[in-house]
């Protein structure tokens, strides 16, 4: 067997997609060289059984994954050491190849090894035939005898790949790296795909004659029958012996340079116009009005949509605490059933100075048991938002719950919501901390500080709150206000360390302010990053009794949805369960009372339509 050199640029190492893989690669860390390499020749001997395999009709489908372990690495795994989970065959022969360059790499194989001159081995390496380290085989050939020899283009060799056809990767010294294919693989892989690659070698370029004869039957369709540039590619596809996409994007590259183009329709959408759909249905617009004038589909809206709101639950950071009851079949009754993690939430933060000094003698301190059911049910709703979204589809990411157990996109954004009230609940618990620290360290009461000063000093004190409270572990016990008090004490320290000199005397007097004039913003629609596109899309203050003044059901869907009735958020299912109707007549009254909202329309009363009657 001898190895194929080919003198491709170096990508960067594909992605695996297969857990048991994933996790093979991840202890790649604490393995020598000389395990790698091992692992490398007993991967690569796999990937031929199951390339062998592929041709035969009673093959299984898919494997344990205590099997591919025992194969990979011949070791096996102990009892309740895996999940017993199954790999299938086209993913598992999709991925080999990507973990055989994390092995290569990390065995650390240079071309002396694949020659043979690598010096003195071991009797193991000599018994097994010096592959692990290498073939010593000094046939070379490089990356254009390749392609001449399959008659395809190095393109076409990266996506035979996620097929099953391995290499090598070879260090050269000084960061450089050569890719290498086993030439036993390539005869596997060509054997398995005689028709594949046959096609392909057999392919052709379009020269300058077929190029102008498929435009010119593009126009004549175009002119004659009114085809869009889709039927035209699916027509000239056929008739020349192309693919759809091909024909696709040579007309649409045509139609772009062309002084009088044959098509008239709209490109991809750009990244500002992704946007503006994304704000227009946010904001409760018609998204089929949005499409029309993009001239896009309805379909294509949604699909947007529903893309950039998937793309920003990925950039979230939800790592935190684990609870060792979060992966229990009843964690969900056990953790979020209790009143600490479903009564009491949803309500606004204080808009004024004077509003925080009022509520913050009201309060009354929580009880330990009950302080850690909050807290962990905050984090367990987190940690299930971050174990959903690896479920969610890398394109078209399905809005609502399918028809497994894997959660959509409005079930991960309740969560984080849910979790978003309860952190407010449990920073507002420490207000009086935060009053008690500022009148601590700056020696006197809190209304007898100048007003500006004062302001600021909560300002400070609440966002250090919010900060403080994502540093309390539940699970480890203790209680919040340890952490609290700590940040608060720096955060006012450091205030008058910079500042101090403004308070002046402790016993002078001040000129008395109306404390209910130095407005506040309402800290609870900012405990945590998501909520910057996940509340509502309202600026400035009064958010909830804007709410209030709605008529019903609207008020009643946006309390529900978004957890402003002192019980948690509800999904567009649950809220369609408790209002008697259906989740998309609940999705249509949100749109419209969040539209009244953002842009100040008067509100209309909605009619909830219930199973064979309207009210």
């Amino acid at each position: 067997m001898c190895y194929v050199l080919c003198s491709l640029s170096m990508p960067r190492l594909p992605t695996l997609r297969t857990h048991v893989l994933q996790e093979l690669a991840r202890q790649l860390r604490f393995e020598s060289a000389d395990a790698a390499r091992r692992q490398l020749t007993r991967a690569e001997e796999l990937t031929l059984q199951l390339l062998d395999e592929s041709g035969k009709p009673d093959a299984p489908a898919a494997y344990p994954e205590e099997w591919v372990v025992f194969r990979i690495t011949g070791l096996r795994m102990e009892p309740g050491g895996g999940d017993g989970g199954v790999v299938v065959r086209e993913a598992l022969l999709g991925d080999l190849p990507a973990l055989i360059d994390r092995l290569s790499a990390a065995g650390k194989i240079s071309e002396a090894d694949l020659r043979g001159a690598s010096g003195k081995r071991s009797n193991n390496e000599r018994s097994a035939g010096g592959r692990a380290a290498g073939l010593i085989n000094d046939v070379w050939l490089s990356v254009a005898e390749l392609c001449a020899r399959w008659k395809v283009s190095r393109k076409t060799l990266e996506r035979y790949r996620r097929l099953g056809l391995i290499s090598r990767r070879i260090t050269l010294g000084r960061g450089r790296e050569k890719v290498v294919y086993s030439e036993a693989c390539a005869l596997a892989f060509e054997r398995v795909h005689t028709v594949r690659v046959e096609e392909a070698g057999g392919f052709a370029r379009l020269d300058a004659r077929a190029r102008a004869r498929i435009i010119r039957r593009a126009v004549r369709y175009r002119a004659r029958l009114g085809w869009s540039l889709h039927k035209c590619a699916q027509r000239l596809a056929a008739r020349e012996g192309r693919s759809v996409e091909g024909i696709r994007k040579l007309l649409r590259a045509h139609n772009d340079r062309a002084e009088r183009p044959i098509f008239d329709e709209p490109g991809v959408l750009d990244a500002d116009g992704r946007a503006w759909v994304e704000r227009t249905a946010k904001r409760g617009g018609n998204l089929s009005g949005a499409a029309a004038r993009l001239r896009k589909g309805r379909t294509t809206a949604y699909r947007v949509v529903g893309a950039r709101r998937a793309d920003r639950l990925r950039g979230l950071d939800l790592r935190g605490p684990v609870g060792p009851m979060f992966e229990r079949k009843d964690a969900a009754d056990v953790i979020l059933g209790p009143a600490a993690a479903r009564a009491g939430l949803g309500g606004r933060g204080a808009t004024s100075v004077g509003e925080l000094l009022r509520v913050a003698a009201t309060i009354e301190p929580e009880a330990a048991p009950f302080e850690r059911a909050r807290a962990g049910a905050q984090w367990y709703l987190i940690w299930r938002a971050h174990a959903g979204m690896k479920g969610l589809a890398r394109h078209g990411a399905r809005m609502r719950k399918g028809k497994g157990a894997e959660p959509g996109i409005d079930q991960i954004e309740t969560w984080l919501i849910w979790a978003s009230r309860l952190k407010a609940e449990m920073v507002r618990a420490q207000v009086p901390l935060l009053v008690r620290a500022i009148e601590n360290q700056t020696g006197r009461a809190a209304a007898t500080i100048p007003a500006p000063a004062l302001k600021e000093l909560c300002e400070l004190g609440l966002e250090s709150l919010i900060d403080a409270t994502d540093r309390f572990d539940p699970f480890k016990g203790g209680r919040l206000a340890a952490p609290v008090g700590i940040a608060l004490t720096r955060t006012v320290s450091l205030w008058l360390r910079r500042a101090g000199e403004g308070l002046g005397p402790a016993g002078r007097a001040t000129a008395r302010v109306d404390l209910d004039g130095l407005k506040l913003a309402d800290w609870t629609r900012r405990v945590h990053p998501w909520q910057e596109w996940l509340e509502l899309p309202i600026d400035g203050p009064g958010v909830r009794e804007r709410v209030l003044a709605l008529t019903e059901p609207d008020r009643r869907v946006l309390e529900m949805r978004f957890g402003l009735d002192g019980g948690p958020p509800r999904t567009l299912e649950d809220a369609a369960a408790a209002a008697g109707t259906t989740p998309t007549r609940i999705a249509a009254i949100q749109r419209k009372a969040v539209a009244m909202l953002a842009h100040g329309e008067p509100a209309r009363a909605s009619k909830v339509r219930r199973k064979g009657r309207t009210s």
